[in-house]
Formats: structure tokens, sequence, C-alpha cells
């Protein structure tokens, strides 16, 4: 038997982030086994089934650990995932299942995302199931609407005792019949449509919630899928607890985090400048809270209430929940498990009336009434699973979740508790690289990519040679009318993806799976050759970092080359940076700075802060008398610009 501390020891550490894409996420399974021979992984982000993946990835690498301290089941962990394809194979399609009201229009869906049939198979099928779904509408309005026929035919005929005349009568509404059976379709899937739209609405704004079956001999969904195969993955047999974040962490990193980041009590207004149960920490002691971790998790999720993009899991609790409505989303082990690691919110202060009277509302459930609300577990009790559905929640088709908060803008008298829902990461930001990124890393940070065939190139895996490919973005073609909405809609969505992962030192580490029309997407009845060729392809994907392609001369990732790509581009970024911030700063700055400090009472400055500041804009002076080295000679380009951006 090989010795797992030994190969622990000797392994390589990397962090991963895997793109959104719903059914394409079966292609990181293998993708992220393959990389796993060579690395261990650190840090684990993605949107939409990226964060699904990077979950189960997670998982794995926490069994891998498991398994490295007992000696037990060496490499089981990540033979569990690179089994999970095969094991998913024709169950794809059974995971999305609608609740009862939304079954109709689910069916619906399900007929025109069926490739192999066509168009007019498709509204064949779905004029069959409108009349299916509700006969005694249709055949109401397919009379109702012979009535004009009727009516007609006997003003020109009139009331005959003529056989004849009667047969032409009959002749000239079996004309109309037709006419009449397809007004009956389309208006009862009117009707249809509309009671439909109150349904999803009221399913969280989508088909499928993950959690609820169709009906009771229906198979596993979504939701309990994904968490039984986090605790598979993980090692958790023999326990019902959910794995949580942390689990990846480890004793030493969760302690530390518990110490930083505690629940604070209801305090009004305060609530408004400093977050529930944030902590202030400096710089150091944050970076240093996330060193600690073993392993880590991030997933992107979209705050459709806010209109902005958040990370999870969250480091502040100003959001709450209900026990009630995540019974509509999870299986029983994890509300169990959020209910016992936090506390009601009770009572909240929300600020006070004109007469100075304080005023308090009671938390309580807004689509629940009654039920009361929870503060948000600490970011280390919330389990594993919560993120990868948060963050899979694809518009229409899968449910967004609701959380809860208080407008603080409002005014004290109107404020209230209010629905927060939270959909699809990949809404904001569909490949968010920038996740762990930092300007001098001493770990690759890998993405995996997924896009279309290339016209060109028969290669379905990709990657740019290091600093000389992959800076243009592929031109995709405008051929149509729907195709110009499509690419508005896309470049809307993914703009700041596109632009952050053709810079230098973002390209040359992300590999690039490529798929055809009927893989992948919305294709959520793949045949399980086709899964399994997305699969093997993912498993490509992860040997072209690690060994390469020698037949089209691409070398393995070479992370020596790739830190000294990274170097130039920061430090030609920080010049940019410290040369217009030296240029303000003899005639403007410094004299601003130096009479308003003693002044104001608004973040004041720390000691020195004053000294600090000079020492550096002495550093940016010394850079001009050095001739500006960083931007001179072979520069990476495009020059990134540096500049503040809020957190996530």
């Amino acid at each position: 038997m090989s010795n797992p501390t030994v190969e622990a020891a000797v392994r390589e550490e990397c962090d991963i982030i895997m793109k959104g894409g719903i059914t394409s996420g079966i292609v990181y399974p293998r993708a992220v086994v393959a990389l796993s021979h060579r690395y261990r992984f650190r840090q684990i982000g993605g949107a939409s089934a990226g964060a699904i993946a990077a979950t189960m990835a997670a998982a794995a690498e926490l069994g891998r650990h498991r398994e490295d301290l007992t000696g037990v089941g060496s490499g089981d962990s990540f033979r569990k995932l690179d089994e999970l394809p095969g094991r998913l194979g024709g169950q794809l399609s059974t995971l999305f299942q609608p609740s009862r009201d939304t079954a109709a229009p689910f069916d619906v869906m399900m007929i025109w995302l069926d490739a192999k049939r066509s168009r007019s198979a498709k509204i064949a099928a779905t004029a069959m199931l409108v009349v299916r779904r509700s006969p005694g509408l249709f055949a109401a309005m397919a009379l109702l609407m012979m009535v004009p026929a009727l009516v007609f035919d006997l003003a020109l005929i009139g009331i005959s005792n003529h056989a004849h005349e009667w047969w032409v009568l009959s002749a000239a509404l079996l004309v109309w019949l037709p006419v009449a059976l397809l007004a009956g379709v389309l208006s009862t899937a009117v009707v249809l449509a509309l009671r439909a739209n109150s349904a999803v609405a009221e399913n969280g704004f989508g088909l499928c919630n993950g959690h609820a079956r169709r009906d009771a001999d229906s198979p596993i969904p979504l939701t309990d899928w994904m968490e039984n195969e986090l605790r598979n993955l993980a090692s958790s047999e023999g326990t019902d607890r959910p794995v949580c974040f942390g689990d990846l962490w480890g004793d030493e990193a969760t302690v530390a985090y518990r110490k930083a980041f505690t629940v604070k009590p209801n305090d009004g207004e305060a609530f408004v400048d400093h977050g529930r149960g944030e902590a202030q920490l400096s710089a150091v002691e944050r970076r240093h809270l996330h060193g600690l971790r073993a392993t880590d998790c991030l997933v992107m999720t979209t705050n459709l209430s806010h209109r902005r993009p958040y990370r999870f899991p969250f480091d502040t609790q100003e959001f709450f929940w209900c026990a009630a409505c995540m019974a509509e989303y999870f299986p029983d082990n994890v509300v169990t498990q959020m209910r016992g690691a936090t506390t009601a919110v009770g009572d909240m202060p929300v600020g006070k009336d004109a007469d100075g009277t304080p005023l308090v509302i009671h938390s309580e459930c807004p689509r629940h009434g009654g039920e009361p609300l929870y503060l948000m577990p600490l970011a280390c009790d919330i389990p594993l699973v919560v993120a990868a559905r948060l963050s899979l929640s694809f518009p229409g088709l899968i449910s967004a979740v609701p959380f809860y908060s208080v407008d603080w803008t409002r005014s004290s008298e109107h404020r209230n508790i209010c629905p927060v829902w939270f959909s699809d990461g990949g809404i904001s930001s569909n490949f968010p690289m920038r996740f762990f990124d930092s300007a001098w890393p001493k770990r690759p940070t890998f993405g995996i990519n997924l896009s279309v065939a290339h016209p060109d190139s028969p290669e379905m895996v990709w990657r740019p040679k290091p600093g000389a490919s992959g800076r243009l973005p592929r031109l995709l073609p405008l051929t149509s009318l729907t195709g110009f909405a499509s690419a508005i809609l896309d470049t809307m969505q993914n703009w700041n993806d596109t632009v952050q992962i053709t810079m230098p030192g973002f390209r040359d580490r992300i590999v690039v799976v490529r798929q055809h029309p009927d893989e992948g997407g919305m294709n959520l009845k793949m045949p399980e050759d086709v899964i399994q060729r997305l699969a093997d392809r993912g498993r490509e994907a992860g040997e072209n970092i690690v060994l390469g392609v020698p037949g089209l001369g691409l070398a393995p990732f070479d992370f020596a080359t790739h830190r000294w790509i990274r170097y130039r581009d920061a430090m030609a970024g920080m010049d940019e940076l410290l040369t217009g911030m030296r240029e303000r700063w003899d005639d403007d700055m410094a004299p601003f700075v130096t009479a308003t400090e003693p002044t104001t009472h608004h973040f004041e400055a720390g000691a020195n802060d004053l000294h600090a500041t000079r020492a550096v804009m002495d550093a940016a002076l010394e850079l001009d008398r050095l001739g500006h080295p960083a931007t001179r000679g072979s520069v990476p380009h495009p020059i990134p610009d540096l500049r503040l951006v809020p957190p996530l």
C-alpha cells in the first residue's frame, strides 16, 4: 500500500475556477480528477453549474484529506468524483422536477428542448399536451368558437326543412371546425399560460425548486442528490450531518474565524454601518484567516433584489432566513444544521419616530406568517450544498432562493422585513476568475472555460500559449435579429469576465472546453454517450494543463513563466497608479491631508499615516528617477487598470 502521508507531502497546490453552463457542468469532475494527480486544491470557486462542481471538488479534497490522515481508502474520494458522470448517466434529466403547479409549463419546455423532434412535431406535441392538461376548457373554447360559424350559416341559409340544405350547413361547419379547434388550443394555452405565470412566481420564479418531487414515486431531485453526493465524496458515511465550510477549513481555521466573526445583538442603525457579525480586520489579519484554511470554497450568487452579485458564503449577517422557506428548498438535515447553528432574530430596533419614540419590528417571515426569522449562521457552519444551490438558480428553470432583510433606506416608520431573492451566479459573473487573484500569486489559479466549437479547428480542448495568444476575444457572427438580441444579453452578462480572461497572467492558465450544439447547456436530455463524451473532454482539459499537448507544441503549464508574467504585469500597473498619485501629491494632496487630518472626525487615520504616505510617494519619485523600468522593455499587454472596486 502506498503511503498517503508521503503522497500528500509532495503534491503541489493550486486553485481552480469553473464557469457556469447548466448541464455543461458534466465536464468538470474528470477535469478536477486529472489535476488532482499533481495538485492539492486550496481554493475552489465557480458560478452556477461551476459552483456545483466547486463544492463537489472541495468535498473530494476533504475526503482525500481524511484518507491521508487515516490511511484508509486512499484515492477513493477522487475515484468517486471520476465515476460521478457514469453514476449520473440517464439520471440527469430526472434531477430537474417541477412542482405540481408548474408541471404543465415544465413539460412544454421539455418538448421544445428535445433535439430529436422536428419543429412541426414539437408544435403538435405541445398542442396535445395543452388539450390533455385541460380537456374541458379546450372543448368549451372550441364549441364557443363554433357559435359564430353556426349563426352565420343559419343567417345565410335560414331554418329549412330540406335535407340537402342541412347537409350544406354541416359541410360548412366542418370547414370551420379546424379553425375552431386551433382557436380552442390557442385560447386554452393562453389560460394555462396565465395560470403558469402565477404558479412559477409562487414557486420562487422557477419551474423547479430543486427539492420538490413531481410525485411520491419520482426519483431524487437535484438538491437532495447534491447533498448526498457531497457527503459521499467527503467520506462522511454513517452520518446525516451535511458537509459544512468549517469541515473544509479545518479546526484551526474554524476556531480563528469564530473569534474574529461573532454574532452581535440587534443594534438598530449601527447595523447599517458595521454589519451584523462583521469583524473589523486589517488586510494582514484577513489574509491570515484565509491562509489557515486547508481548503476553501467560494461561489457567486446574484441578489436580484439589490441588483448586484455577492460572494457566498457571506462574512456578514445582514440577511436572515426562515426555516419554513428553507424546508421548501433543502432536505431536513440541512435545515436542522442551520437551525442549530444560530439564533432567532427577535424584535429589532429600526429607528425612532418623529417624537423620538423607539420603533421596533417583530421579525417574522412575510411568506409564512408567524414563522420566526433566524440570523445567518457563521460561514463555517453553513452546509456546502446551500452554496451550490444558491449559485445554481437558472432563471425560469430553477427557482430563486429567498432570504430576508430590512430596507434601511426607507424612513424609520416604513422599515420592515422584506424578501431578498438570490438567483443564478451566472447572471452577474459566470466565470469569476478574480475570486482568488493576487498581484504576486504563490500558486496557480486554473480556470476551465466553456465555449462553442470553433469553425477552423477540430480541437475541442484549447489553451493559449503563454504570452503568445488568447489576447483577442473570439469573433462570433451576427446573422439574425434573434442572434442580435442574444448577443446583447450575452454581452450584458459576461463582458466583465470576457475582458478579464484576456488579460496577461489570466489567459495562459485558462483551458477552454468547446461543445457542439447538442452538448451541455439546456440539453437536459443528453444521452449517456454524450454525457460520457463531455466528461472525457473534461479529463482532456485537466491533462492539457498538467501534460500539455506535445503534438501541437503546447507545453505543460509552467508556473515560473506565469509568475514572471504576473510580476511584470503587476509592476506595470503599479507604475501607472503611483505615477498618477505622485503627480497630485506635492501641489494638491500633501497640503490637503496635512490641513485636514487634525480637524476631521470621520475615519481617523492611524498613527504614522502621513509619514507612511510620504514614503510611498518617495518610492514613486524613485520610479521616475530610475526611468519607470516596469513600463519599459517587453511589457505584457494590455497593462492592467488598477482601481478601487467594491468587494463582492
